[in-house]
This record gives structure tokens, C-alpha cells and sequence, in this order.
């Protein structure tokens, strides 16, 4: 199979990449990749290894990632060089775990601390298979580390770019992480359509976001709930964008509110809204729905991409068949991952698995479309009683109105976690007739219910609600 990533050099004189000074041709990238990679054959040799890499969103990561897949190095990103010290206990036991020798940041490839690396170690054969190491999110409890392969991303970018309408002449804006799994799709998809990148350390919270946008006629970026919660208060919907062909929303569940208001404006400005659902041991994508679904179906997350195709299992891991009927979700395509590491001893023969179980609990409709209605690890027994904590968050946002929350729980209580930094008496207040109305929906007795005021929620590096470390800070752990 012909790969995105060794084909980079067919597109010639297109523009490839923007760097925040000048525009680069996709020869150019070539040209720089191949230089690249002949610096580290000379530091790295050919042994396969884990080679941590230095993540943002600038040329520089770009190049190092292209060659570290082309030499068929296992990538395992890092936010910052400075995670990887003899101070940090979890860079200690990453490095000992995956035998990860050397960093490549930005222009150099550098060897780790002594205190890091084990030397005097045998080897081990690392799959040739595997290409990226990725963390999960780990919103709902501990980051594991996803092995993905070649052949994962290039299907997955062959599947989005078989329902985005995404043309040899787009340019799309860096908006989210390079080592973000959704992000990291974005930059694969555009690399194989021969698209342009637009790289940008600026936030949409910043002008200098906005005057790239505008001056390099950006026609499509995506987000995650998070990014549209910022672009709302900006007031997104009132610019006109006029280059602006179709933005995307995957990462977790927008606000109701939130999508409404996107797909009205999708819909009045004549750009396409693409909602999409996926996981990091799916590659990136598993389903999609467009702004003529979300205008019909605006709670779905639409079907599977192409080439890909859902299940849905019950408790006994039997298929179900009916429709409207709760299950977990499974998901079948070559975007699968090859499986998780804890070790580097988990990364020797690996193979790809044939399906993924999502842990997220969905109903199919007649229609073929699905609907996320939990996860099966938010899921809390209360007095005898089953509460989905997810059902629950989305009911109290109805009840607490104009307030940024989260629901968590144990087996003794559920919380409502309100973000307001020095909340007054009124709202103290108004938030305590709120969740006795709230209990009295539920059929919960009001004190099994509590509200609890935090300065900041907790959210992972990616944007979503990190549950896990919520109710660790109201337990007080």
C-alpha cells in the first residue's frame, strides 16, 4: 500500500505548508524531510525504536514527523522537552517502559539523561507495523497508549477524505494539537489531498488567529467543544468568513445550545457543518454527520465513515438486532488499532484487532443513524438505582441554565460541579432550589444530590472534562 506520508514530494510546486513567515511547496517539505532524515540515520541508524518527539504546531514538527514515519521510527509525542527530565517520575518510568533513548526537538535529536535509559538492556524488536504510540485522553480514568500502524493512518485519512470535501486547493489553520489524535488527522488528511497547512501556535482566543485566517483565505478548520465554547463568546456566528468553505466538530459532545446555534449558522452563511465521532484506537474517525443530518437529527452523531461499518452488543456481548435498542458501541474498520502497550514488550508481533469496543453505550434508529447515550464507565449504581452520569449532566444543564458544569458520582452521591470562581449568596441560593428540582426529577432524595463550586473544571490537555480528576479533587484525594 502506497502511503500519504512517502508521496508527499507528487504535489511539486503546491503550496504544502505556511510556517508563519513564508509559504513552503510540498517539494520544499520533501526537500527538508529528506534532509532530515539523513541527519538521523547518522544518530539513530536503522533499528527500529520508540523516538519521543517534540509536538506543536510549527514546521519544524511537521518535517520531524514525516521523516520519523518514513524511516518507519515508532513516534511517541511529547508536549514539551522539558517532561523528559530525571525530576519527573512519570518521564523516568515512560522512558524505562517503551526503551526510549532519544528525543528529536525541533532541530536536534538528543540523547536522554543517563538516569532515563537502561543502555545495558538487550533490544527488543519493536513490530515493524507500529507507527505512533498515543496516549489517550483518559478523561474517565488513567492515559493508556495506543499502537497505531502505517496502514491505520493511511485508511483513516483515505476514509474522511472519501465524505470531507477536502480539494487540492483548501488551506486549513492548526486550531488543536499536532499530538492530538483529531488534530493529527486534519494534518494526515490535508498531507493526502495535497491540501495546504496553515501552522499556527496562536489560539482562537488570539487577533493574530484571526488576521492568518483572513490573509491566507483559511477554508476550513475544526475544533473540539471546548474550541467552540471560546468561538461562541467571540461570536463566531456574526463574521462572514467569506473563504470559509466547512468546519468540523469532533472531541466530545457540544452543548445542545452550542449546536444549534453552529448549525444555524452553517445554514445561513451556506458552509458545511460536519459533526464527527471517533476515538484514539480508531486512528481518529468513526462516524459523521452532516449539516443536512444534524438540521434532522441533531442529537446523532450520524453513521460510520466509508469503508467502515457499527455493531451494537448487549451486557453478554450478544449482537443486537433490534432497533432503538441500548448496547455498546463496536466499531469494525483498518483504522483499528493494533492494541495497547503498558511496556515495550506489548510492541513486539503485534496484530491488528479485528473490531473495537468502544465502551461508549448508543441506540441505532431505523434509519441506520446512531446516538450516544453514555459510557458504560459513567455509569453509577445509587441506591440499587442505575444512573447514567452523562444523562444526568445533560439533564441538569437544563435545570442549572447558564451555568458551565459537570456531573460525577460514587455510590453515595452525585455531584453537580458548577465553574464560578467566588459564587454569591444568590447564586448559592438559586443553585440549591435548582438541585432539589433536579432531585425531584431524578427521584432522588435532594441530599444524595450536592452542588459544588469550583474556580476552574479540570479539563485533559485535549479540551474535554477530565471526570476522573473531578471527583478525585471532590473526594478530596
Amino acid at each position: 500500500m502506497t502511503m500519504f506520508f512517502t508521496q508527499i514530494n507528487k504535489f511539486g510546486k503546491q503550496n504544502a505548508v505556511f510556517d508563519g513567515s513564508e509559504w513552503l511547496s510540498y517539494q520544499a517539505l520533501d526537500d527538508l524531510v529528506k534532509e532530515k532524515k539523513t541527519y538521523l540515520v547518522k544518530r539513530l541508524g536503522h533499528e527500529k525504536q520508540v523516538v519521543a518527539l517534540t509536538a506543536s504546531n510549527t514546521l519544524l514538527t511537521l518535517v520531524n514527523y514525516l521523516a520519523l514515519l518514513q524511516l518507519k521510527q515508532t513516534i511517541f509525542f511529547i508536549e514539551s522537552k522539558a517532561l523528559l527530565t530525571e525530576q519527573n517520575n512519570e518521564s523516568v518510568s515512560l522512558c524505562e517502559r517503551f526503551k526510549i533513548r532519544y528525543l528529536l526537538n525541533d532541530e536536534a535529536l538528543d540523547s536522554l539523561p543517563k538516569a532515563l535509559v537502561h543502555p545495558s538492556e538487550k533490544p527488543v524488536e519493536i513490530d515493524t507495523n507500529i507507527a505512533l504510540l498515543m496516549g489517550t485522553s483518559g478523561s474517565t480514568g488513567a492515559a493508556k497508549y495506543v499502537m497505531l500502524s502505517y496502514e491505520n493512518l493511511q485508511h483513516n485519512a483515505q476514509d474522511i477524505c472519501a465524505y470531507l470535501p477536502i480539494q487540492a486547493s483548501d488551506k486549513t489553520i492548526t486550531t488543536l494539537p499536532f499530538s492530538y489524535a483529531y488534530g493529527l488527522s486534519i494534518i494526515n488528511t490535508h498531507l493526502l489531498k495535497g491540501a495546504a497547512i496553515v501552522m499556527t501556535t496562536f489560539s482562537v482566543m488570539q487577533r493574530e488567529f484571526w488576521e492568518m485566517l483572513s490573509v491566507h483565505q483559511v477554508s476550513s478548520f475544526g475544533g473540539v467543544p471546548y474550541t467552540y465554547e471560546m468561538l461562541l463568546r467571540l461570536r463566531f456566528t456574526q463574521k462572514e468568513l467569506p473563504s470559509l468553505r466547512y468546519f468540523t466538530q469532533a472531541g466530545g459532545k457540544l452543548a445542545r445550545s452550542h449546536l444549534d446555534s453552529l448549525v444555524s449558522y452553517a445554514e445561513q452563511h451556506n458552509k458545511q457543518f460536519f459533526v464527527m465521532y471517533g476515538q484514539t484506537e480508531a486512528t481518529a474517525r468513526m462516524s459523521f454527520a452532516n449539516l443536512e443530518k444534524l438540521l434532522s437529527k441533531p442529537t446523532s452523531i450520524g453513521c460510520a465513515i466509508p469503508n467502515t461499518h457499527f455493531k451494537l452488543i448487549d451486557e453478554k456481548k450478544d449482537l443486537i438486532s433490534h432497533t432503538n435498542q441500548e448496547g455498546e458501541l463496536v466499531f469494525y474498520g483498518e483504522n483499528v488499532m493494533l492494541g495497547y502497550a503498558q511496556t515495550v514488550k506489548d510492541m513486539i508481533n503485534v496484530e491488528p484487532l479485528p473490531f473495537l469496543e468502544t465502551g461508549d453505550l448508543a441506540i441505532c434508529d431505523d434509519q441506520g443513524d446512531y446516538y450516544i447515550s453514555g459510557r458504560i464507565k459513567r455509569i453509577i449504581k445509587l441506591f440499587g438505582e442505575r444512573f447514567n452520569l452523562d444523562d444526568v449532566q445533560q439533564k441538569a444543564i437544563l435545570f442549572f441554565t447558564d451555568q458551565n458544569l459537570a456531573c460525577v458520582g460514587d455510590d453515595k452521591h452525585l455531584y453537580i460541579l458548577i465553574e464560578s470562581n467566588a459564587p454569591s449568596k444568590e447564586l448559592i441560593a438559586q443553585c440549591d432550589q435548582q438541585r432539589k428540582a433536579l432531585a425531584k426529577y431524578l427521584k432522588l432524595n435532594h441530599r444524595s444530590l450536592k452542588v459544588c463550586f469550583m474556580q476552574n473544571l479540570l479539563r485533559t490537555k485535549n479540551g474535554k472534562l477530565d471526570y476522573s480528576s473531578l471527583l478525585n479533587e471532590v473526594m478530596g484525594h
